[in-house]
């Protein structure tokens, strides 16, 4: 359904292919292209159909008109490995980071990036992590960290017992509601089967209920893995599990 002949306009911003940041090429010389734009302390993640990077360009897209794709880049702080066609983040450089905040890119060179490794956000001080798009997090991934603010999105399937173990200063996670996964008062919790759930982590700056009344009508714990509990604070001493 495509003609080899349509023509590809790249947009590669302060990207450059071949030290230029704007190429036209046939839709087959494109196929062709065996190159990623390089951007100086970046790392391009995807190429989009819009400017504003709502709509990613890949294999199932049809192309039957002329078109323009739009390079999107993410801060180059990540050591990664690709694992059947997906990307794995395994580490952190901090010596690079320039915020306080991370967003894990959900494409690097076109590959998803799904799974967050053992220890990668180790010894990490920052203040927010943002994983919109991670399937799978490994124990012990923010292990020594100073993450305050997790957000994950609703793509995860595997979160690993005493994944949250040890985050010294957590004091939110957000999970959007999925079939696998929810976080509510400061529990995250491990959906079973009805109502029925696990415990895989709780956190509080002070030591308080971990449910309020409401929430113990509609769930029913079932069990409270191992390595739940994070830095809780009694009586100005800190319990390490």
């Amino acid at each position: 359904n495509y003609n080899d002949n349509f023509i590809v306009t790249l947009h590669l911003d302060q990207g450059k292919i071949d030290n230029r940041n704007l190429l036209v090429l046939t839709y087959k010389e494109f196929k062709e292209l065996n190159q990623y734009p390089q951007y100086e302390n970046y790392l391009f993640t995807s190429y989009y159909l819009d400017k504003y990077f709502y709509n990613r360009f890949d294999e199932n897209y049809v192309v039957n008109s002329n078109i323009d794709l739009y390079a999107k880049y993410s801060e180059d702080i990540y050591e990664y490995e690709i694992v059947d066609n997906t990307i794995s983040i395994i580490d952190v450089i901090d010596e690079k980071l320039t915020s306080d905040k991370i967003s894990v890119p959900d494409y690097i060179l076109e590959k998803r990036v799904t799974e967050i490794k053992e220890k990668s956000f180790g010894d990490l001080e920052i203040t927010t992590v943002d994983l919109n798009d991670i399937e799978h997090i490994e124990k012990d991934a923010f292990y020594n960290s100073t993450i305050s603010y997790l957000k994950i999105g609703d793509k995860i399937n595997n979160i690993e017992y005493g994944a949250f173990r040890n985050i010294r200063y957590l004091y939110s996670v957000e999970i959007e509601d999925n079939n696998y996964y929810s976080a509510v008062n400061n529990v995250i919790l491990k959906k079973l089967e009805g109502n029925k759930r696990i415990v895989i982590g709780y956190y509080s700056y002070k030591w308080k209920s971990m449910f309020n009344e409401q929430d113990l009508t509609t769930i029913d714990i079932v069990e409270i893995a191992p390595y739940s509990f994070t830095n809780i604070y009694v009586k100005e001493k800190i319990v390490y599990e």
